[in-house]
This record gives C-alpha cells, sequence and structure tokens, in this order.
C-alpha cells in the first residue's frame, strides 16, 4: 500500500543515508556492513516500510532487491522516480530475465545487478552513479543550457474519458535528448539554476503545439507550467504559440513553491481564462496541491497524485480519500482526473469511486507519436 502524504505535507526530509531494501534480514545485514566498511550511513527497511520512506525522505542512494513480496523492487523504484528522479537506485536480484532488465530500466533505474555479486560490487555502484552525476553537473555552465533547451521534445500521453472510454485529451511531457540532462527533473533543475525557467517554458510550449494534430480534433492538450511561467507576459500576449487553440489547452500548475500567497494569482488566472485557457492542478495530495490551492485556483481539473492510486485496491484508506475528493469535484463542478494507473485493478476500483478521466500507462505510454496512443 502506497502511503498517502498529507495535503499539505512538508518539504521531505534530507538523508546522507543508504536506504537498503531486502525482506531477507540476512542479506541486508550483509549488505549493510560492506557499506558501511565502505563509508556510507545504511538504514535497512521492508519493501512495505520503503514505501513510506521513499514518499516522505530523500535518500543518498536506493539498494533494492527485485523479488520480494507486498510491493516488489519495480514498485519501489516506480514511486522513488515519481518522488526524486535523481536518486541512484541500484536493483538486485538473483532471478535476472530478460523482461525484468527491459522493466528496469524503462522504469529508471541506474543498476541492474545480478546474483551471485560480491557486496563490495554494490559500493562501487552507488559511488559510480554518485560520480557521474556530480562530474556531470560541474561540466556544465550555465551557457550550456542553450544547448539544452535545442534538445528538449515534447511527447504526449492520452487521458481517457472513464464513461466512454475515449481519448478525449492528452499530457504533453518534456522528454531531452542531452546525455547529462536527461530526464525531466534534471531539466527543470538546471533551468531554475540559470534563472531559464521562462525560456524553458516558451520553448516547450511551442513544441508542444507545432506537434500536436490529435485524430480526435476536439481533444483537450494537457500542458505542464511551472509555477514561475503563470508571470511570464508572453502567456497572455499575441506571441504566444498556445493562443490561437486556447479553448482547448489546460494550464497543469506544478507547484514547486507554494503560490496561496501571491495577491496577484486571481488575476493573472483570470486573464488566462479570459483568453480560453482552462486550469488543473496537478499532483493533489502531495507537496503544496491542496486543499488551499483548490480554494485559491478554482481550477477546472484536478488531478490525483499518483500516491494516491498506486495500490488503491488494496487500501481503504485511499479509497475514502478518493471517494471523498470525487464527490467534492462533482458538487463544484471540477473534472477529476487519476494518474499514473497501471494496472486492472486500479483502475476498476477508481472507476467505481467516481473519477471522471483516467491516466497512465494502463491506458498508453508518453510517445512523440500521436497515432500510437489513440483508442
Amino acid at each position: 500500500m502506497i502511503p498517502t502524504p498529507p495535503p499539505t505535507a512538508a518539504p521531505r526530509a534530507d538523508r546522507q543515508q543508504v536506504l537498503v531494501v531486502d525482506d531477507d534480514p540476512a542479506v541486508a545485514l550483509a549488505v549493510e556492513r560492506s557499506l558501511v566498511r565502505k563509508g556510507h550511513e545504511v538504514l535497512i527497511c521492508s519493501s512495505n516500510d520503503a514505501l513510506r520512506l521513499i514518499v516522505e525522505e530523500r535518500f543518498k542512494a536506493i539498494v533494492s532487491d527485485l523479488h520480494m513480496p507486498g510491493a516488489d523492487g519495480l514498485d519501489l523504484l516506480s514511486v522513488a522516480r515519481a518522488y526524486d528522479e535523481d536518486v541512484p537506485f541500484i536493483l538486485v536480484t538473483g532471478f535476472a530475465d530478460q523482461q525484468s532488465a527491459i522493466d528496469a530500466i524503462n522504469f529508471g533505474a541506474d543498476k541492474y545487478l545480478t546474483k551471485p555479486l560480491s557486496l563490495d560490487s554494490i559500493s562501487d555502484a552507488i559511488d559510480q552513479c554518485i560520480r557521474r552525476r556530480r562530474d556531470s553537473e560541474r561540466r556544465t555552465s550555465p551557457g550550456e543550457f542553450d544547448i539544452v533547451l535545442g534538445l528538449i521534445r515534447p511527447v504526449f500521453q492520452p487521458i481517457v474519458s472513464t464513461n466512454s472510454g475515449r481519448t478525449v485529451a492528452y499530457e504533453a511531457l518534456l522528454r531531452s535528448n542531452h546525455p547529462v540532462f536527461d530526464n525531466p527533473g534534471r531539466v527543470i533543475d538546471f533551468a531554475e539554476r540559470c534563472a531559464r525557467v521562462r525560456d524553458l517554458g516558451r520553448g516547450i510550449r511551442k513544441l508542444a503545439v507545432e506537434a500536436f494534430h490529435p485524430p480526435n480534433k476536439d481533444a483537450r492538450l494537457f500542458v505542464n507550467l511551472h509555477a514561475q511561467e503563470l508571470f511570464d507576459p508572453q502567456l497572455i500576449s499575441r506571441a504566444e504559440p498556445m493562443r490561437e487553440i486556447a479553448g482547448r489547452i489546460v494550464l497543469e500548475i506544478t507547484e514547486r513553491e507554494n503560490l496561496t500567497h501571491l495577491e496577484d494569482l486571481k488575476p493573472r488566472l483570470r486573464a488566462l481564462r479570459e483568453l480560453g485557457f482552462q486550469i488543473a492542478i496537478d499532483d493533489l495530495g502531495s507537496g503544496y496541491s491542496g486543499l488551499a490551492s483548490l480554494v485559491h485556483m478554482e481550477p477546472d481539473y484536478l488531478k490525483l497524485d499518483m500516491s494516491l492510486v498506486r495500490g488503491i485496491e488494496k487500501s481503504v484508506i485511499q479509497q475514502k480519500i478518493i471517494e471523498s475528493i470525487a464527490k467534492l469535484s462533482d458538487s463544484i463542478g471540477v473534472t477529476l482526473v487519476a494518474e499514473g494507473i497501471e494496472t486492472q485493478e486500479e483502475n476498476a476500483m477508481l472507476r467505481s469511486l467516481g473519477c471522471d478521466w483516467m491516466q497512465g500507462y494502463f491506458f498508453g505510454r508518453p510517445s512523440k507519436n500521436l497515432a500510437e496512443v489513440i483508442d
């Protein structure tokens, strides 16, 4: 069961420990002794405890067995990447097969180690991952952001109506072909360090609109918007690429900081709505995206954080939370979107709880080719 952070959760605690996850205590202790000898601080836990810890805290690295009862290594990897795209994640297995290796790569594992192996190899893998990331970032400078900007591209993931089963919208997601800044989190962090968030937003919005030619001409396009982009003057100018199809655009606000204290937030949202844009709150139930955001932003759409979705068929608490949110959304005329759906069990439960639209790998993986993600 994926733990649910409170709607106004504090920033995750930053540990300088390696999290070792294995349901075999003897194996976990052996890995711990090896890592401690190499100078690492270590925290051992079971797979179910790891789910909560990964949501609540940041770790220096995560080492996890692949096959475990309850949540397995790929479950942990999926949650880890949702909350921290840069943490080194090493998967270890004694039952290697081609499909699990492919899944490990697709989910973003840094290393996939097979048993038997020397315990020192785990420490070596952690050090290699940390060193590679530090060295890569050290070699970059603010001037290199233009190179990164030239290598970004959009991909699209379908959003499906619960009632009709048809694709009603697509979310444009940031991807990068840069060898160092090769995932959205790293690109955004680099843009923040270089004070180039607006340039990044303008670039991906332009590319997304140019590539958006869905089979369903009425389909909406969800576009992620960094908090700083809300106050980009281009958004409400004639130079904005989205302006021509504003009536089909949903601006998906991702809060990397608390927005509710900003005095000019409501006038800016009002100006965007007057142009035809609609507003969505992303990741409801995580970080700053809580009920206060709902009051201040008065969105047209709410997108549930995947921590509320994952494993929902096993959690009565998660079910009651989403059922309550669904009833609230319906009463105030807001469309509720569940994202991160990966299994038929999650799909069936979320349908029964009243979610309006659905998104996740169960319906389609992100693709640059819209023809690959249609019904």
